[in-house]
């Protein structure tokens, strides 16, 4: 699901792994999401590595130049949300080319046989606790930690909700229990809670629209919708709190 993390992952790990000097061929970063994928590809070997125009009559053609002519050592290439096979495969590099790792952020639970599938799960009670400690140090959360314990649990232990309620919480010097009241009383109505992302994030979405994208991209699951509005219902039924998306 959207904000559980993905891209995040991979920023960290290729940061990693930059600094170790792991792949001395370069980590080359491509944002598939409304993109054509060759353009930063084909950036990349020009610019970074400084190794002219690829030939090629057609991006794929240039792409795979690419991949032939690139420098020694290993080579990092992420693709960054890809929401389907046919957006990515003929981009890659040849699977003969072992110097070549690939990882791919996508929320697609299957793309192909031949890539290793590892999925992410919500943070635990324990690691939410500590996303927010980061934030705003041990006092603030030890002060009121059951409160703390519940703000997690009314996020959905999800990463991206957990880290947009920490930076307000670092801001402003609300309780963990105004903070809570706040979400109750606003939901993700109130733009200084959710809908933004510090400039500072990873993610390039609040939660209010990762959601909203999110579930437009159910219009085609009918069943999955039912389910949703039911789950909806149940949880309106318990926790009377205003909602912004219609369903």
């Amino acid at each position: 699901m959207g904000g559980i993390g993905k891209t995040e992952l991979a920023l960290r790990y290729a940061w990693q792994e930059y600094k170790k000097g792991t792949y001395q061929g370069g980590i080359c970063w491509v944002n598939v999401k409304g993109n054509d994928p060759s353009a930063d590809i084909i950036s990349f070997f020009k610019i970074k590595l400084k190794l002219g125009e690829p030939s090629g009559t057609t991006p794929v053609e240039k792409v795979q130049d690419c991949w032939q002519n690139w420098i020694n050592g290993d080579v990092l290439i992420i693709f960054d949300d890809v929401r389907n096979a046919e957006d990515f495969f003929e981009y890659l590099p040849p699977y003969e080319f072992k110097k070549f790792k690939v990882i791919i952020t996508t929320r697609c639970k299957y793309l192909s046989d031949t890539i290793e599938n590892i999925p992410l799960e919500e943070f635990s009670e324990d690691a939410s606790l500590d996303l927010l400690r980061s934030y705003v140090g041990d006092e603030r959360i030890n002060t009121e930690l059951e409160e703390s314990k519940l703000l997690c649990q009314d996020l959905g232990y999800l990463p991206l909700a957990l880290e947009l309620i920490a930076r307000l919480l670092k801001r402003r010097r609300w309780t963990i229990k105004k903070a809570r009241e706040k979400l109750k009383e606003r939901g993700l109505k109130d733009n200084s809670l959710l809908s933004k992302p510090h400039p500072e994030m990873t993610a390039k979405y609040g939660v209010k629209v990762a959601f909203d994208l999110s579930w437009y991209e159910l219009e085609n699951e009918p069943e999955t919708i039912a389910v949703a509005k039911a789950i909806r219902t149940f949880f309106c039924s318990l926790f009377p709190v205003p909602c912004s998306l219609k369903i």
